[in-house]
Protein backbone atom coordinates (compact mmCIF):
# COMPACT_ATOMS: atom_id res chain seq x y z
CA UNK A 1 0.00 0.00 0.00
CA UNK A 2 1.68 3.42 -1.30
CA UNK A 3 1.05 6.10 1.09
CA UNK A 4 1.81 9.88 -0.01
CA UNK A 5 0.98 13.21 1.13
CA UNK A 6 0.78 16.08 -1.19
CA UNK A 7 1.99 18.82 0.53
CA UNK A 8 0.62 22.68 -0.15
CA UNK A 9 1.61 24.39 -3.05
CA UNK A 10 4.19 27.22 -2.54
CA UNK A 11 3.38 30.43 -0.98
CA UNK A 12 3.12 33.15 -4.21
CA UNK A 13 6.28 35.21 -2.56
CA UNK A 14 9.78 35.81 -2.92
CA UNK A 15 12.79 35.89 -0.82
CA UNK A 16 16.17 37.30 -0.76
CA UNK A 17 19.19 36.36 1.37
CA UNK A 18 21.85 38.31 2.45
CA UNK A 19 24.54 37.11 4.59
CA UNK A 20 26.45 39.46 6.66
CA UNK A 21 30.70 37.92 7.27
CA UNK A 22 32.29 40.43 9.05
CA UNK A 23 31.86 39.20 12.62
CA UNK A 24 31.46 36.03 14.13
CA UNK A 25 28.66 34.63 15.00
CA UNK A 26 27.61 34.85 10.98
CA UNK A 27 24.26 36.36 10.81
CA UNK A 28 22.11 36.38 7.44
CA UNK A 29 19.22 38.31 7.02
CA UNK A 30 16.08 37.08 4.76
CA UNK A 31 13.62 39.66 3.18
CA UNK A 32 10.16 37.60 2.30
CA UNK A 33 8.09 39.88 0.03
CA UNK A 34 4.84 37.94 -0.21
CA UNK A 35 1.76 38.39 -2.60
CA UNK A 36 -0.33 38.26 0.43
CA UNK A 37 -0.89 38.84 3.76
CA UNK A 38 0.99 35.65 5.58
CA UNK A 39 2.79 35.30 9.27
CA UNK A 40 5.52 33.83 9.68
CA UNK A 41 4.96 31.44 13.25
CA UNK A 42 8.41 29.59 13.42
CA UNK A 43 11.84 29.93 11.90
CA UNK A 44 15.08 27.71 12.60
CA UNK A 45 18.80 27.14 11.43
CA UNK A 46 19.71 23.96 10.42
CA UNK A 47 23.48 23.04 9.39
CA UNK A 48 24.47 19.66 7.29
CA UNK A 49 27.97 20.27 6.70
CA UNK A 50 28.24 23.57 4.48
CA UNK A 51 24.76 23.78 4.18
CA UNK A 52 22.73 25.86 6.36
CA UNK A 53 19.22 25.49 5.58
CA UNK A 54 17.19 29.01 7.00
CA UNK A 55 13.60 27.42 7.88
CA UNK A 56 10.69 29.05 7.90
CA UNK A 57 7.04 28.80 8.60
CA UNK A 58 4.30 30.68 7.81
CA UNK A 59 0.24 30.57 8.10
CA UNK A 60 -1.64 32.73 5.64
CA UNK A 61 -3.23 34.20 3.77
CA UNK A 62 -4.77 36.18 6.97
CA UNK A 63 -8.14 37.67 6.55
CA UNK A 64 -7.16 41.07 6.82
CA UNK A 65 -8.58 44.80 4.94
CA UNK A 66 -4.56 45.70 4.47
CA UNK A 67 -2.80 47.45 1.50
CA UNK A 68 -2.30 45.15 -1.32
CA UNK A 69 0.67 44.11 -1.68
CA UNK A 70 1.94 43.65 1.89
CA UNK A 71 5.13 45.50 2.83
CA UNK A 72 8.52 42.83 3.17
CA UNK A 73 8.70 40.71 6.46
CA UNK A 74 12.26 40.92 7.35
CA UNK A 75 13.90 37.70 9.20
CA UNK A 76 17.08 37.49 11.27
CA UNK A 77 18.81 34.32 11.22
CA UNK A 78 22.14 33.55 13.64
CA UNK A 79 24.69 31.23 11.59
CA UNK A 80 26.24 30.58 14.20
CA UNK A 81 30.87 30.73 14.54
CA UNK A 82 31.91 29.14 11.08
CA UNK A 83 35.40 28.25 10.20
CA UNK A 84 36.98 29.33 7.34
CA UNK A 85 35.68 27.57 4.48
CA UNK A 86 32.50 28.16 1.50
CA UNK A 87 29.00 27.46 2.50
CA UNK A 88 25.34 28.30 1.10
CA UNK A 89 22.09 29.38 2.91
CA UNK A 90 19.03 27.95 1.75
CA UNK A 91 15.81 29.88 2.32
CA UNK A 92 13.17 26.98 2.70
CA UNK A 93 9.98 28.27 3.77
CA UNK A 94 6.63 25.62 4.54
CA UNK A 95 9.44 22.92 2.76
CA UNK A 96 10.05 25.05 -0.72
CA UNK A 97 12.95 26.87 -1.56
CA UNK A 98 12.99 29.66 -2.32
CA UNK A 99 16.51 31.57 -2.51
CA UNK A 100 20.21 30.16 -2.01
CA UNK A 101 23.25 32.25 -1.27
CA UNK A 102 27.01 31.11 -1.40
CA UNK A 103 29.23 33.03 0.67
CA UNK A 104 32.73 32.33 2.02
CA UNK A 105 34.30 32.95 5.65
CA UNK A 106 37.99 34.42 5.06
CA UNK A 107 40.74 33.63 7.81
CA UNK A 108 41.32 36.52 9.65
CA UNK A 109 41.27 40.05 8.89
CA UNK A 110 39.22 41.20 6.54
CA UNK A 111 39.34 41.40 2.23
CA UNK A 112 40.25 44.98 0.42
CA UNK A 113 39.83 45.98 -2.96
CA UNK A 114 43.41 49.15 -3.28
CA UNK A 115 44.77 50.92 -6.20
CA UNK A 116 48.55 51.13 -5.66
CA UNK A 117 51.08 52.69 -7.76
CA UNK A 118 54.41 53.18 -7.05
CA UNK A 119 56.31 56.95 -7.38
CA UNK A 120 60.16 55.77 -8.28
CA UNK A 121 60.99 60.04 -7.62
CA UNK A 122 63.99 61.30 -9.27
Amino acid sequence: LDFHVTPPPPIPATAEIKVDVSSQPVRAAVTVRFRDHYRITDQSVHRFGNLLLLDATAEGPLAILAPIPPPPVELDYNLGELPKGTYFAAFRLNGWFYDVQAFRIHEGGFEAEVDLSVDGGE
